[in-house]
């Protein structure tokens, strides 16, 4: 219950419907395809994030209303998500954006928080400014997810050893593209009533 607490301000910053200037960016978004052993795949190109644009809370809500859609799904309630966040151009405007509290959510969300098992993180293009940042993240990350957290630097062939190349785009060595982007988009549009349903379920919980 404190893990849903400690996330959940983060995550009310308006419906699926109401987050077009987050869409808008193609910063965040699930493959329509799975990967090889059936997990669903979250990109998240923090680097392209600029925090003038919209806030942090607008970001969260955005990746949590993805995940809350895809948590509904019997095959991924089983078989898990795996994380890819692209970390080019990441720099000291994002440093500035993510405080303690946002990493403190960041942190309790991934640690089961959020019903849902994340089988893998995978970061990739990371600079040395975000590793500075991941040292204060991984004080509030449990002990499972810290052993899933897997760092590419800017080496492409292991990630594409680790993910498909069809639920990648391009710039990351896959096959991917952004109409691909667009499919997640729609349908959590479509799934709307029933991703508010599950924000509603854990403001009851976090209140007892």
């Amino acid at each position: 219950v404190q893990q849903t607490k400690d996330f959940l301000p983060f995550m009310t910053a308006g419906s699926p419907s109401q987050l077009d200037k987050v869409w808008s960016k193609k910063i965040v978004w699930v493959s329509p395809k799975r990967d090889q052993w059936g997990r669903r795949v979250l990109i998240l190109r923090l680097g392209k994030w600029n925090p003038s644009d919209f806030s942090v809370q607008h970001l969260y809500t955005a990746t949590f209303s993805l995940l809350q859609m895809i948590s509904l799904e019997a095959v991924t309630q089983v078989a898990g998500t795996v994380f890819v966040a692209d970390m080019q151009g990441f720099g000291f405007k994002h440093l500035k954006a993510l405080g303690v509290e946002e990493l403190r959510c960041l942190g309790s969300f991934l640690s089961g928080g959020f019903p849902m098992w994340f089988r893998k993180l995978h970061i990739v293009n990371n600079p040395r400014l975000f590793n500075m940042l991941y040292t204060i993240l991984k004080g509030f990350l449990g002990p499972r997810i810290k052993d899933e957290v897997q760092f590419h630097g800017y080496t492409l062939p292991t990630l594409l050893e680790a993910v498909p190349a069809e639920v990648l785009l391009k710039d990351l060595g896959g096959k991917s593209n952004d109409a691909d982007i667009d499919i997640s988009q729609e349908a959590l549009k479509k799934n709307e009533d029933r991703v508010l349903k599950i924000v509603e379920e854990l403001e009851s919980l976090s209140k007892q």
